[in-house]
């Protein structure tokens, strides 16, 4: 049996000290969960388990496995014959069968205090005869499955009757993609227990950028399209395409929503290209542009056909006033794609080099920052009405462009990529109707960034007691990495608390904390601010659905009836 300790681990020998007869020692588990030994008299396995425990050394851990509870008594099986029966006040923590961990706190005159470890995690529910009982009455079947279905809704606290269980399982087996954890949380936020809405909590408890990833994946499906439409169809009818793209993804000023973040969102569509894209795509964009040089498949005669060659020199000046529009940087994605589509009509242009410009990552800059423009937030825009607005924007352009491109096999890819993200923002707002909860594009100067909101208030309380309103923010941005930050507001004082992943930044944000500081101060606050190092990854099932649903603890009863 190996003893292990925090820097070592210890081969205790089996055959040390007496290994039969009677021995007396002692040995229990406190109110606290420490156990202690109690006096008696030892069997051979008693005198065996008593052996290894005398060796242990403070600070050093072992496991066993709970064989007997009866009362306040515990038996735990050592192993190799070797066993320690203790006192626990709370023996019915356990259920038999358990695998508990302890450590040593103590080893001092004969008496061995050790302390539970882990007991939540090493128990099996299985062995549980409150689950067993709830399963037998309800018909079900005693499986890893309905195990799990019944502990974590004795966990959430919900009812565990024959009737709940035949419910729960009902909506599982629509989702089998499902955890029994996820069938309860979301049917406690009365969100249905479909495949599609599993798919979106598990992005939330993934992160993995959130919408910021679903933009992403819109804009690669947007240039695969244009090119394998290009290729079957020819430029003529994918200026047509293109159009449609621009007018789905450039609705700002139309779409249902607050006046002021229409307007703000609006006059984002016109924002040079030169605040997304770096001088050297710009050279590049622009002299691909140039390049697309008119393309005939048949030698002509210009005195014959002058229609022709008008046509030819109209479309090499438009490519030449378009170039230098992108080199000068003084113009918007939704101007640049625009003019592109006007020029396609002509359908003379090169073909093949037209379908190496849609290729490029220049150009893909210019449509992402189409997108950009569209589905992200100004961090000096937000506000309630701006996040409304960009959450019905974002409906009404999948709606918009499944409307446009129905029946196109081309676009599956992209109709798929835009309806993913159409069913994450449903799935956001049927979640407010129960929690403040939001995640947030965001556009920064020269980066995109994702964020998490959550603000500790149900939509029926109110904030805290004693007045303080918390929020808790997460950030992924591609210089400053993950960070979360805590803000609390009490009448005018703010406190926030910075995590950050890595001492670098953490020294960058301590460095620029007085301009923070300075502005809030300038708006009326008192302020305290804190920074220090993430202490673990950010999880948004502990820090939010937790947070609105907190488990229970699990506790069970002895009584003794006598008549």
């Amino acid at each position: 049996m190996n003893i292990g300790s925090v820097s070592e681990t210890k081969q205790i020998n089996m055959n040390s000290g007496p290994n039969s007869g009677a021995q007396t020692a002692s040995a229990a588990l406190s109110p606290q969960g420490n156990v202690v030994t109690q006096s008696g008299t030892l069997s051979a396995e008693g005198a065996a388990g008593l052996n290894l425990l005398m060796a242990l050394n403070e600070g050093d851990t072992f496991s066993g496995e709970i064989t007997n509870i009866t009362r306040e008594q515990v038996t735990i099986n050592l192993g190799n014959n070797a066993s320690v029966q203790a006192s626990l006040a709370d023996a019915l923590s356990f259920n038999i069968g358990d695998t508990a961990s302890f450590s040593v706190k103590s080893n001092n005159s004969g008496q061995i205090i050790l302390k539970v470890l882990n007991t939540e995690n090493l128990r099996d529910p299985a062995n549980d005869q409150t689950v067993q009982s709830a399963l037998r009455s309800a018909n079900m079947a005693i499986n890893n499955e309905t195990v799990s279905l019944v502990h974590n809704l004795m966990k959430q606290g919900e009812p565990i009757d024959a009737q709940s269980l035949t419910e729960y399982s009902r909506m599982w087996a629509g989702a089998p993609n499902a955890t029994a954890e996820d069938v309860i949380f979301l049917n406690k936020m009365n969100i249905p227990v479909t495949p599609e809405n599993v798919s979106a909590l598990h992005q939330f408890y993934d992160f993995n950028d959130g919408m910021s990833q679903h933009i992403g994946e819109i804009g690669n499906a947007m240039d695969d399209f244009l090119y394998e439409n290009l290729g079957e169809k020819g430029p003529a009818d994918t200026a047509n395409v293109l159009r449609s793209l621009v007018d789905v993804f450039s609705t700002a000023s139309n779409t249902v929503g607050a006046d002021s973040a229409n307007t703000q969102s609006a006059s984002s569509l016109n924002e040079n290209i030169s605040l997304m894209m770096s001088r050297e795509s710009l050279d590049n964009l622009s002299s691909q542009i140039k390049n697309l040089s008119p393309d005939f498949m048949l030698d002509f005669d210009p005195e014959s056909h002058p229609e022709t060659l008008e046509a030819q020199t109209k479309t090499e000046e438009a490519l030449r006033s378009l170039s230098d529009k992108i080199s000068s940087g003084n113009s918007s994605a939704k101007k640049i794609l625009t003019d592109l589509a006007k020029i396609m009509d002509e359908n003379i242009i090169d073909k093949d080099k037209l379908m190496d410009l849609f290729k490029s990552k220049d150009f893909k800059g210019l449509t992402d920052n189409l997108l950009r423009q569209e589905l992200f937030v100004k961090p000096e825009e937000f506000s309630k009405d701006s996040v409304k607005e960009l959450m019905a924007r974002i409906i009404h352009d999948a709606d918009n462009l499944a409307e446009k491109l129905a029946g196109n096999e081309k676009a599956a890819g992209l109709l798929d990529s835009v309806e993913q993200m159409k069913q994450t923002v449903e799935f956001t707002n049927d979640m407010n109707q129960v929690m403040a909860f939001i995640q947030i594009p965001i556009k920064m100067s020269s980066q995109n960034a994702h964020g998490d909101l959550y603000v500790y208030k149900n939509k029926k309380g109110q904030a805290a007691q004693d007045g303080t309103l918390t929020a808790f923010l997460h950030l992924d941005m591609d210089n400053l990495g993950p960070m979360d930050i805590l803000a609390k507001l009490n009448n005018n004082v703010v406190t926030t608390n910075f995590k950050v992943a890595t001492d670098d930044i953490l020294d960058f944000i301590e460095s620029h904390m007085d301009e923070l500081n300075a502005r809030l101060k300038a708006l009326g606050y008192q302020v305290n601010s804190e920074v220090s190092l993430s202490e673990g990854k950010y999880d948004f099932k502990k820090t939010v659905l937790e947070t609105e649903f907190p488990p229970v603890e699990i506790k069970r009863f002895s009584f003794d009836i006598r008549a």
